[in-house]
């Protein structure tokens, strides 16, 4: 017999929309039948946290959902200040990597059903702090209808780019974002022949995302942090290659996936070693990549109702 459940899902409003990861992932569980619901908490402190609770507990009066399903750890700690609904929480990355806010994250796992991290790295953090037999290693996953299999040269067309020029993308803006370390990324790709670094600037639609990660040469991480990002596992099902440093679980995302590669240091000559190495190679087979490892969102979607089915019995 098939399970379906009510989700309500509890998260951080951003003024103008919800994180993309948290809403494809509530679209997956939509196609499997489940009914999901958002509450979010559309400011901070003590108050708009107040306020989210108050809305948690009159949704679950209301609607009577069969499991919660909170996003970063202040949401989860606050999704379960209510007994009555078991509370699954996903911990996306900075709420367990940043210090000031791991307390937190440890606090709701203690008092979570069931804890998601995104990788091993976030695991090592809060051991000897919680009990790991309710805590399971799952990324977001991504949507493979997004990212069609397209023609580079075409790709390049639509985007405007050169066509005999080298294109590396960022992983993130160039400003406002210091984690992302793009000082590194300008540095080694300035050691790079024709090369040109391109940000991913917040202006694209989702086909032009996909257009412009089909375009370009190679993708570089060179973030100091990271959970389990998207941006790698998107650019992956557009068979770009992929350099990172060895940060979050990109990892264990590209590992075995020809064309990608982990620098061993944060040196700019190592890593525009490595941008050489992924541009000369050319397109990866990434997209298989993803559905042999399980990131799209349908695999996830199943593995989450699983779960769910699980803290509710």
């Amino acid at each position: 017999m098939k399970f379906e459940v009510k989700i309500l899902i509890v998260c951080r409003y951003h003024g103008t929309h919800v994180a993309a990861f948290i809403t494809e992932q509530a679209d997956a569980l939509r196609a499997l039948g489940n009914e999901v619901r958002f509450v979010m908490a559309e400011q901070g402190g003590l108050k708009g946290y107040l306020r989210l609770l108050h809305n948690i507990r009159r949704t679950i009066s209301e609607w009577h959902p069969g499991v919660i399903h909170a996003h970063f750890g202040i949401c989860g700690l606050v999704a379960n200040l209510q007994r009555k609904v078991p509370v699954v929480v996903t911990y996306p990355g900075s709420d367990v990597n940043n210090a000031k806010t791991r307390p937190i994250s440890i606090l709701s796992m203690r008092l979570s059903a069931y804890n998601l991290l995104m990788s091993k790295r976030q695991l090592e953090k809060v051991k000897g702090h919680v009990n790991e037999s309710n805590i399971a290693i799952q990324c977001y996953g991504i949507d493979l209808d997004a990212f069609p299999k397209m023609d580079k040269t075409e790709a390049r067309k639509a985007m405007g780019l050169e066509a005999d020029k080298k294109y590396v993308l960022f992983s993130s803006k160039f400003v406002r974002r210091p984690e992302k370390d793009p000082e590194l990324a300008k540095a080694a790709v300035a050691l790079v022949d024709n090369a040109e670094l391109l940000p991913l600037t917040g202006g694209y639609t989702k086909e032009e995302m996909a257009t412009l990660m089909s375009a370009v040469d190679s993708a570089l991480v060179t973030s100091k942090t990271e959970g389990s990002p998207q941006f790698t596992k998107e650019v992956m099902a557009c068979g770009c290659p992929i350099v990172s440093v060895d940060v979050g679980d990109v990892a264990e995302q590209v590992e075995g996936l020809d064309g990608c590669y982990i620098a061993k240091t944060r040196e700019p000559e190592e890593i525009a070693e490595l941008l050489k190495k992924a541009i000369a190679f050319g397109k990866t087979n990434g997209y298989q990549h993803i559905i042999n490892k399980g990131y799209d969102s349908a695999s996830i979607a199943n593995r989450l109702v699983r779960i769910y089915e699980n803290v509710i019995g």
